[in-house]
This record gives C-alpha cells, sequence and structure tokens, in this order.
C-alpha cells in the first residue's frame, strides 16, 4: 500500500507494525522515495517524510521547484542548517514575484523574504542581508507597496 501511495501516515503505520525489522524496511522505504521517479509522482510526501526524519538535504532534493507550501515547509526546516540554500530559493521566489511587478503578490515576496532574512542571521551574515535588501531598494525603489512592506519586514512587523 505505502508504494501506491506513499504518505507519512502509512510510514509511521508500517513503523508502529514493524517492529524488530523497522530499520530494514526504514532504509527500503528511504530509499524508494528517493527514487528520482516516485520523488517526482509523490513530492509531497516524500518531503512529510524527510522532513518527519530529519532529512533535510533529502527534503531539499524532492522539493525541487515545487510549490509555496513544500517549498515553505522545506525552507523552515533548512534555514539553520542549509541557510545557503535557502537564501538562494527565497530570494529567487521573491525575485520571481518583484522583478514582474506583480504588486498583489508581494505579501508572498515579503515571507520568501522574512525566510532570507532569518537564514542570513542564522549563518551570522546581517551584513549580507543588509547588502541585499540596499540592492533591492536601489533597483525597485519606485515600487512604494513594496518598499513599505519591506520597512515593515524590517521593523519586526
Amino acid at each position: 500500500a505505502f508504494r501506491s501511495e506513499p504518505s507519512l501516515a502509512r510510514y509511521q503505520t508500517l513503523r508502529d507494525l514493524t517492529g524488530a525489522g523497522w530499520e530494514k524496511l526504514r532504509a527500503g522505504l528511504l530509499a524508494f522515495l528517493r527514487d528520482e521517479q516516485t520523488a517526482w509522482r509523490w513530492r509531497s510526501a516524500a518531503v512529510d517524510i524527510f522532513l518527519h526524519e530529519g532529512l533535510i538535504d533529502d527534503a531539499i532534493r524532492a522539493v525541487g521547484s515545487s510549490g509555496y507550501g513544500d517549498l515553505a515547509r522545506v525552507m523552515d526546516a533548512a534555514i539553520a542548517l542549509r541557510p545557503d540554500w535557502v537564501i538562494t530559493a527565497a530570494t529567487q521566489q521573491a525575485a520571481r514575484i518583484v522583478d514582474a511587478g506583480k504588486a498583489q503578490r508581494y505579501d508572498d515576496a515579503i515571507e520568501w523574504l522574512r525566510r532570507a532574512r532569518a537564514s542570513y542571521r542564522a549563518s551570522g551574515r546581517t551584513e549580507g542581508w543588509k547588502a541585499y535588501l540596499d540592492d533591492l531598494r536601489a533597483r525597485h525603489g519606485r515600487k512604494y507597496k513594496l518598499m513599505g512592506l519591506i520597512e515593515q519586514l524590517e521593523a519586526g512587523a
């Protein structure tokens, strides 16, 4: 049943029912989820299980350029462990919105930037964050709604 439709709930049920053979079964299930075809088809389930197991690098590989929810969850889990990945992924997501001038989605851009800021801070690079913001302000200073949201972000709102 797991291989036909993997989920965290099924994974946990198998763990609870398996007992002493769990480690061997676990290794096989994780290998199944790491397979490229499986990861593509069952991306959310793979992300759920990898995050549950604390396998951040596997979750990063599985998430790819997935939808907002999966990507955001992986970023949140990876802030302290893989800050460079979070910074790159979060700023790319924000740039897609900001560069296109999608004012109705600036709130989403700010959420991505919040994750980038947390990663800069977690890695002790607050100056890098300030430089990034300075560049963003220089390039998009006329986007008043965006600038207001950035000021709120920086004020801690």
